[in-house]
């Protein structure tokens, strides 16, 4: 009998799979597009377009894992699966390249990417979960909405970034350092990286967050004095739409312990946590 309904829970989840649903997932690039266009215009939406998509691919590569964190979740960590994938695959070709193994290049991250997302879905645990959550009814709409606020958040910073984009002594003058320890790493392929300030010698100071934006902006083809900006507005954007999904969590736990489930409390909660 246990077996017989089993097999019959699996096959309601077949059934009500529609794998056309996927592509709802296009809407919120063309929510972005469309205030891209008006805000910013064509050339630089496209960039903005471009820089999205690489941090979704990043995300769908270790999105199995997040769903095995945050399985119990309508989203199973689905806007979260983006940092987690930026991050993993920083923290690997970092420490390849410091102990000699590898270079940091772009072969050599597109390799760890692959190895990254090999593991994730390979490991049958992890692919499970993900298959798993990925069968659920209610699964694309939830990713979708997660992926709508980092979008619109990011093309929105985006826009108002572009009035005042450069670097300058009134802006931050912290960022004169944050492009400078970029800008040593994309020309040098090797770890420790090079000082700019002081020829011969490394870095003396921590930038293992200035080496993520600089693997993300090397994967991105983007002149870097335009992905310097993409990075800086992303790393609002994308806590901001993190933060939404875990404001979501705290009503989906709530509703687990017989708190009323409804999109409309649960997406404000989200937006506020955001906020």
């Amino acid at each position: 009998m246990g077996k017989k309904a089993s097999s019959r829970k699996k096959y309601s989840l077949r059934k009500d799979f529609i794998p056309a649903k996927f592509v709802l997932i296009i809407f919120p690039f063309l929510i972005e597009a469309v205030i891209g266009f008006f805000t910013m215009g064509a050339g630089d939406t496209l960039i903005v377009l471009r820089w999205s998509f690489l941090l979704f691919l990043f995300g769908v590569g270790v999105f199995p894992l997040a769903s095995k964190i945050f399985g119990k979740f309508g989203s199973g960590g689905f806007i979260l699966s983006q940092a987690m994938g930026i991050i993993l695959n920083s923290l690997l070709v970092w420490t390849l390249t410091y102990i000699g193994i590898s270079r940091f290049s772009l072969p050599f991250i597109l390799c760890g990417f692959v190895l990254i997302s090999a593991l994730c879905w390979g490991l049958k645990p992890l692919r499970e979960s993900a298959v798993s959550k990925l069968t659920e009814p209610l699964f694309t709409e939830r990713a979708v909405v997660e992926e709508s606020a980092f979008l619109i958040i990011f093309c929105l910073m985006c826009y108002f970034k572009g009035f005042l984009p450069m670097i300058n002594g009134n802006n931050g003058q912290e960022k004169f350092m944050d492009y400078g320890f970029i800008m040593s790493m994309l020309r040098y392929d090797r770890l420790p990286a090079n000082d700019m300030w002081l020829a011969g010698k490394s870095i003396n100071y921590y930038y293992f967050g200035q080496f993520m934006w600089a693997l993300v902006i090397k994967c991105s083809f983007i002149k870097t004095s335009v992905a310097y900006n993409l990075a800086m507005c992303t790393s609002t954007a994308l806590p901001f739409a993190m933060a939404f999904s875990f404001g979501t969590m705290l009503i989906e736990t709530a509703a687990m312990h017989g708190f009323h489930d409804s999109p409309i409390p649960k997406y404000l909660a989200g937006t506020f946590t955001g906020f």
